[in-house]
C-alpha cells in the first residue's frame, strides 16, 4: 500500500553457480567433480527512508489528492443540494403563476361577456369588444405558457430528486 512507502525495506540475494577454472572443458570438468569450482553468494541490504523521499512524498501526494476528490465530491453534493432546493422554489413560483393566469383569463371572459351586453346596448363599440377579445386570447395564451412553465418545473424536480 502507499503507506508501507516510508517504511525500512529489507533485501535479500543469493547466488549459486559453478565457475570454470581448468586450461579445456576435460579441466573444467575434473575440477567441478572435486568441487573446486562451485560458487555460492549472498547478500542483505537494508535501506532505511530518512525525511523526504520520493516514496514518502508520493505517499502524501496520494493522501492530498484522496482528501481533493473527497473535496470535490462534497462540493458536487451541496451543488445538487442547491439545485434541488432552486427548482422547488420555482414549482412553487411556476403554480402561483398558473392561478394568477387562471384569475386573469377569469376576469378576461367576465369583461368580453360584459362588452358583448354593453355593445347590444349600444354603449360601446365593435371595437370594445374586440380589444376585450384580444385581452381574453393574450390571457389564454399566457395560462397556456404558465401551465407549460409549471409542467417543465415540476418534471426538473422529479429528474433532480428522483433515485
Amino acid at each position: 500500500a502507499a503507506r508501507d512507502l516510508g517504511r525500512p525495506q529489507v533485501d535479500l540475494q543469493v547466488r549459486a553457480g559453478l565457475t570454470g577454472i581448468g586450461a579445456d572443458y576435460g579441466a573444467n570438468m575434473d575440477r567441478l567433480a572435486h568441487a573446486d569450482g562451485r560458487l555460492y553468494a549472498g547478500s542483505v541490504s537494508v535501506s532505511v527512508p530518512l525525511g523526504q523521499d520520493a516514496r514518502q512524498a508520493r505517499w502524501r501526494q496520494r493522501l492530498l489528492e484522496k482528501q481533493r476528490q473527497q473535496v470535490v465530491l462534497e462540493a458536487v453534493r451541496l451543488e445538487l443540494v442547491q439545485q434541488v432546493r432552486q427548482q422547488h422554489r420555482q414549482v412553487g413560483i411556476s403554480l402561483r403563476r398558473t392561478a394568477a393566469a387562471r384569475a386573469a383569463v377569469g376576469l378576461a371572459e367576465r369583461n368580453v361577456a360584459e362588452q358583448e351586453a354593453r355593445l347590444a346596448l349600444g354603449l360601446v363599440t365593435v371595437r370594445d369588444v374586440l380589444d376585450a377579445q384580444d385581452d381574453l386570447a393574450g390571457a389564454r395564451s399566457r395560462l397556456l405558457q404558465a401551465i407549460v412553465d409549471y409542467t417543465s418545473a415540476v418534471v426538473r424536480w422529479e429528474e433532480l430528486t428522483s433515485p
